[in-house]
């Protein structure tokens, strides 16, 4: 090891050896030995005999101090990791809620883009035939066919039909979920039966795609 130092060198050392030097005076001038305290309790004129339980109790209290201090610091980051839980869950959250509502918000789109072709045609044939203005009470069934348009691909659709007399009262529902839709343009069909107790006049029918009407046709019965 070389010994030899430089002046600048030796600058720092005689710097760093006054520090230390200062540093263990200021820490003897802060520590006093017993015969000193023995010695201010004296002039305070305090019980001497005191001395050694109130160190006791100093170096309890000081322990405890410790204690609470290490304990406020585990409690300090288990409330950090608490929060950045809490915060990791929210934003995992909202994320979800944002998918989920943008998914929504989607189909709903989707939705209200559908149309009908046409009015709907009253037919007594749920594939198709002549569209019928008049119905007879005959107890036989007749079907409402809608060809419906801007279909979204590959959904079910929720369809209702309402048959409505004519007082305005809806005397039959039907409710049905389509197939998987494979293609823009849709047929699809609701059916009743008219027998003799059905009253006679002008009735309706309304097909709903959830709860919005996107067609509806006014026929007679006789």
């Amino acid at each position: 090891m070389n010994d030899q130092l430089t002046e600048s060198q030796v600058a720092r050392v005689v710097a760093e050896v006054t520090r230390q030097a200062q540093l263990r005076d200021q820490e003897q001038r802060q520590t006093l030995e017993r015969e000193q305290v023995v010695q201010i309790l004296d002039e305070l004129k305090l019980p001497v005999e005191l001395l050694d339980p109130a160190m006791i109790e100093l170096k309890r209290r000081e322990a405890e101090a410790e204690l609470d201090a290490r304990y406020d610091e585990a409690l300090a980051k288990k409330r950090r990791r608490t929060f950045l839980l809490v915060g990791s869950v929210v934003a995992v959250l909202l994320v979800v809620v944002l998918v989920f509502g943008g998914m929504w918000e989607l189909r709903r789109r989707e939705l209200a883009a559908v149309t009908a072709i046409d009015g709907g045609r009253i037919t007594y044939s749920g594939e198709g035939g002549e569209a019928l203005g008049v119905v007879a009470r005959n107890g036989g069934e007749i079907f409402y066919r809608v060809t419906l348009e801007k279909v979204p691909l590959s959904r079910s659709l929720s369809m209702k039909c309402n048959w409505i007399d004519p007082s305005g009262r809806v005397v039959k529902q039907n409710s049905w979920e389509t197939r998987t839709t494979d293609k823009s343009v849709w047929a699809t069909s609701c059916r009743t039966t008219l027998g003799e107790s059905a009253a006679a006049g002008t009735w309706a029918v309304e097909m709903l795609l959830g709860d919005r009407v996107v067609s509806k046709t006014g026929f007679k019965v006789e």
